[in-house]
């Protein structure tokens, strides 16, 4: 006999039975077996949720079955979602990589400058005051100056043209690049690692008068993991003794120290860091008369604050 009870089936997982007692409200017994006449309409979800359905049949005993039948995403939806993450995922994760390599960037410079400037202030108080060094050579400079006071872990010597002893000296991918692409192979350099893996340059420029008139280190911030690419991973330091004890230790050439102490007040100036001027951090700025393209670039990120801003060739 029925019972007046209609009968779900829960498929295709399971088919398993729930016997409710008329409880959804638009449900209504209104005859026995074949005599009911009422339809349960199927329920059907947004696009993006899942698709539900109750299918009516009937069974011999009477009473009225319905199998409740849920069905996956179809694949035009699965493609259209995978798109849309596509699209936002072009659109953010490059943005995202780039933020954060600057700021790694950033970070692994202040540490460069604060090793450099420890280990000058450090021989400035076991030696005489720097004017009075000997700036003979690169090489005499470093051995007496430099490597006392740092942990150095190759020294490559002396070469005419400013390569990091990465590996083979005479490839090019070890070389110091310019900003615009153009390699740097003259000018003399000291060439050696730090145990942090940082590469280092350092040569001594002359004045008309054959006297050291400022020593300049370059130092690639990230090893041999990047393009050593001067104002990308290699930054200038330098030294300008004759000028005083403020400018023992600069960022940038002829720069400023952390503090923001430099010699011009130019050389605050942002647009004129990021001018074509002999130096400058711009992939059109010149070199030459001892300057490199992107000479500029550390001091740059300094009186930003410590950061690469809009607007750094970077």
């Amino acid at each position: 006999m029925s019972d007046g009870t209609t009968t779900f089936h829960l498929a295709p997982c399971g088919r398993k039975e729930f016997q409710c007692e008329n409880d959804y409200s638009n449900i209504r017994n209104s005859g026995e077996g074949e005599n009911r006449n009422y339809r349960l309409k199927h329920k059907l979800a947004s696009h993006f949720t899942l698709h539900t359905s109750l299918k009516k049949t009937y069974r011999p005993n009477g009473l009225t079955s319905y199998h409740l039948k849920k069905c996956a995403f179809t694949l035009a939806e699965v493609l259209i979602t995978l798109g849309i993450i596509g699209v936002v995922a072009a659109m953010t994760i490059p943005t995202l990589i780039s933020n954060y390599q600057k700021k790694q960037t950033v970070a692994q410079l202040k540490t460069a400058y604060s090793l450099f400037s420890r280990a000058i202030f450090r021989a400035a108080a076991d030696n005489e005051a720097p004017v009075h060094w000997n700036y003979n050579d690169a090489t005499s400079f470093s051995n007496e100056y430099i490597f006392p006071y740092m942990n150095i872990i190759k020294d490559c010597g002396f070469h005419s043209e400013a390569v990091f002893c990465y590996g083979n000296l005479d490839d090019e991918k070890n070389m110091l690049h310019l900003l615009n692409g153009d390699v740097v192979n003259s000018g003399g350099y000291k060439s050696f690692i730090l145990s942090n893996g940082m590469g280092v340059l350092i040569r001594l420029g002359h004045g008309s008068a054959g006297a050291t008139s400022f020593i300049k280190f370059y130092v690639d911030v990230n090893g041999k993991k990047g393009n050593n690419i001067l104002g990308k991973d290699v930054f200038a330091f330098s030294m300008r003794p004759d000028w005083g004890d403020r400018y023992i230790f600069t960022v940038g050439v002829n720069g400023a120290n952390s503090s923001g102490v430099n010699n011009s007040s130019y050389l605050k100036d942002r647009d004129y860091l990021m001018s074509d001027v002999r130096g400058g951090c711009s992939k059109t700025a010149a070199s030459e008369s001892g300057y490199l393209q992107g000479d500029f670039c550390s001091l740059l990120i300094l009186i930003d604050g410590w950061e690469i801003k809009d607007g750094y060739p970077w």
